[in-house]
């Protein structure tokens, strides 16, 4: 858990969970999570992001002219969208089938990436909170991993409140980062006990694509492991 003089520490990477707090629909052009991600695409890609069904139909201009324009298939079946940002001076742009398939971030994908580096039970199931799920669950006590992305403080504290009211239970919140976490959302999750876990100070995204975690998952989730005692009186219980 992260006290207030901890929260805002950050790794070398922590762009890419950053960028995910930056787009309100969690989906974007190819180019736009390329600009955000830089050399770390093509990892976060495979790791997390999916192909949404739909093509595009606005392009944000890569000309910088601050406008999005019409994506045009023409009869040659070729893909063309035209920058008028000069008048005096329009500027078509070419495009590939693939340059206009959004992408999209897949929650399971995400949520079994986080399980697998965390040595969390999967369990997953998407909450009634926007871009809210839980993912996973901690120790024998079966503490839920909840991972929730906004976009905005107050979305955040809102989804903070209306998670406390829902579990009333310890569950692990975890974010993208602690850009959004403000005293009163603290406090709603100190009072049910509850801890929160921003991504980009405990996992990495290694060489090979794959997350791993700052600690041990027994060191992180220290608060949450039942103690042995309790353990075996369980077991000799059952």
């Amino acid at each position: 858990m992260h006290s207030p003089s901890t929260i805002n520490s950050q790794p070398a990477d922590s762009s890419s969970w950053s960028c995910l707090e930056t787009l309100p629909g969690l989906i974007a052009l190819p180019r736009v999570w390329h600009a955000r991600l830089g050399e770390m695409f093509e990892r976060v890609k495979a790791l997390i992001l999916q192909d949404h069904p739909n093509r595009a139909q606005l392009l944000p201009c890569p000309r910088g002219c601050g406008l999005a324009h019409d994506i045009v298939c023409r009869q040659d079946g070729s893909l063309v969208a035209t920058c008028c940002g000069d008048p005096n001076r329009p500027r078509e742009i070419l495009l590939t089938p693939a340059e206009i398939m959004p992408l999209e971030v897949s929650w399971p994908k995400l949520g079994r990436a986080l399980c697998q580096a965390l040595g969390l039970h999967s369990r997953f199931r998407t909450l009634q909170p926007p871009n809210t799920v839980q993912f996973g669950a901690w120790s024998a006590d079966a503490v839920p991993a909840v991972l929730t992305i906004q976009a905005y403080p107050c979305a955040f504290r809102c989804v903070v409140s209306e998670l406390v009211a829902e579990l009333g239970r310890p569950f692990m919140l975890f974010a993208p980062t602690s850009n959004h976490l403000d005293v009163p959302s603290l406090g709603y999750l100190t009072g049910v006990r509850a801890a929160f876990f921003p991504l980009d100070s405990t996992v990495l995204l290694n060489g090979d694509g794959r997350l791993c975690p700052v600690k041990a998952p027994e060191e992180l989730f220290a608060q949450f492991t039942p103690e042995r005692k309790e353990v075996d009186e369980t077991a000799a219980l059952q």
